[in-house]
């Protein structure tokens, strides 16, 4: 998008680009004029605020352009206009390329702290070796039910432990699927045992709302769990003391589609849909925006 600006401040010429983000503008108006929207006339008025000799960046600027947020990048150059300094204003819209830059960042930071785990998961994964040692010698002389129990919940916290250690040093790279037959509600039900002290804890009812039918599919059995045992112990976090958690499942048919998400396969095998809801005071627009990392 491209405009003349003169020494008066005021609009002399524009390019399509330009008035269709500008609605309002109007050519010989000023810049200081209510332009479409407080947002737009700030921009513009920071973007002129000084009169320029040379080529200058004026920043990056979030706007909202047809109902969407797109970044651009405003630069100032000279222009003489009727014999008086005045410059041509163009904004570059670089809203992918903002995204590709925060891909790579957060590509980066995943890198050097994947190096930083490869360094760590030695010294973690030597006690592991002893606790697990120690629980199958408590296993070879348990008594009673409750006690056979336990243990076993301690050795898959051991396996679910030992396998986030893994994950981390494996934290910068794609990790490949390990697909295999799974029961859903048996895989939600072991992971409700991982966060048992946090539902004990906070004296957290669970309840379970699951499809009558039992849901079975091929997935990662390791990676669902690593799921919901993070969307559990984060609903647990968010609400107060006794505040319920809910579990649901559904199973959709390919056809009917889901109630709430927008997207999901037009055709092909039906999907299982997961709810997990806490009744906390959720989350604020800062913490929705670093929602995926």
């Amino acid at each position: 998008a491209l405009a003349a600006i003169d020494r008066q401040d005021r609009i002399r010429s524009a390019n399509t680009a330009f008035l269709r983000m500008f609605p309002q503008v109007s050519i010989g108006s000023s810049i200081h004029d209510r332009i479409d929207s407080p947002e737009r006339t700030k921009l513009l008025e920071a973007a002129t605020a000084s009169h320029v000799e040379t080529a200058t960046y004026r920043g990056r600027w979030d706007l909202k352009t047809d109902g969407a947020a797109r970044t651009f990048d405003v630069y100032s150059a000279p222009l003489e206009i009727e014999g008086e300094y005045g410059q041509i204003l163009t904004l570059v819209d670089v809203t992918e390329a903002t995204k590709a830059e925060s891909a790579l960042r957060r590509s980066e930071t995943l890198a050097a702290v994947g190096a930083a785990a490869a360094q760590l998961a030695h010294e973690i994964k030597n006690p592991l070796g002893s606790i697990r040692l120690g629980v199958e010698m408590l296993r070879e002389h348990a008594v009673s039910e409750d006690a056979t129990k336990t243990i076993g919940l301690v050795e898959r916290g051991i396996d679910h432990l030992n396998k986030l250690v893994v994950d981390v040093t494996q934290f910068s790279r794609r990790r490949k699927l390990d697909a295999s037959e799974v029961d859903l509600h048996e895989l939600i039900d072991s992971s409700i045992e991982l966060v048992a002290d946090r539902v004990r804890d906070k004296q957290t009812p669970i309840e379970k709302d699951y499809a009558a039918q039992d849901i079975r599919g091929t997935w990662d059995s390791e990676q669902l769990r690593e799921v919901f045992v993070n969307l559990l112990a984060n609903a647990i976090d968010a609400g107060e003391p006794k505040s319920r958690v809910e579990i649901s499942t559904e199973l959709i048919d390919a056809n009917s589609g889901p109630r709430t998400l927008e997207v999901i396969a037009a055709a092909g095998n039906p999907r299982a849909r997961i709810s997990i809801t806490d009744h906390g005071v959720g989350m604020d627009a800062k913490t929705q925006a670093r929602l995926f990392e």
